[in-house]
């Protein structure tokens, strides 16, 4: 069975999401869980979405593709990234109900992200919080507001209605 990096995975007995990073060839593999902590996990402990248990398959890396090292849900236009923080657009209805704290897996999307933007010298992101209460905005911005090679203001009203920041990463290309 092939499995690429960010395949959702779940516990047998127990409640949780798990996003695959690698297997470990030891009867493990190395997770990630939904704020960003890496952990070993027996294969044994683990199935599929659909039910297959992965103690019971080979598991084989897939090819990774240009966009690998990005959540699923990221759109890359060009030297921008997209990302949709709606809950709604980056888990399927199950997995977003086994998230105890959405705003906290929101925010950790957005970090995640970030490095990846870094590490690939991206310099622009169009991140959608929608209009709501305000709250995952402000959020955003006391996240962003800390870091000294960041800028941020709303992103186009005409393209985004007002439910997205715009965030340019400066110094990636020295």
């Amino acid at each position: 069975m092939q499995l690429k990096s960010g395949v959702k995975l779940y516990y047998i007995n127990e409640p949780g999401c798990l996003s695959f990073i690698k297997d470990l060839g030891n009867k493990e593999v190395l997770v990630s869980d939904e704020f960003g902590m890496e952990y070993r996990v027996p294969k044994s402990d683990l199935m599929l979405a659909d039910g297959t248990r992965l103690g019971q398959v080979n598991i084989e890396l897939a090819e990774p593709s240009s966009q690998s090292e990005f959540p699923t849900h990221v759109s890359v236009q060009g030297a921008s990234v997209i990302l949709d923080l709606h809950m709604e657009h980056m888990l399927s209805a199950a997995e977003a109900r086994r998230v105890t704290h959405p705003l906290d897996f929101q925010i950790k999307e957005l970090q995640k992200v970030l490095r990846v933007c870094r590490k690939k010298k991206v310099s622009r992101i169009i991140a959608i919080h929608g209009k709501g209460a305000g709250i995952l905005r402000q959020e955003i911005l006391n996240l962003l507001h800390s870091q000294e090679d960041i800028q941020v203001c709303d992103a186009s009203f005409d393209h985004f209605g007002g439910g997205a920041l715009e965030i340019k990463i400066f110094g990636l290309h020295r």
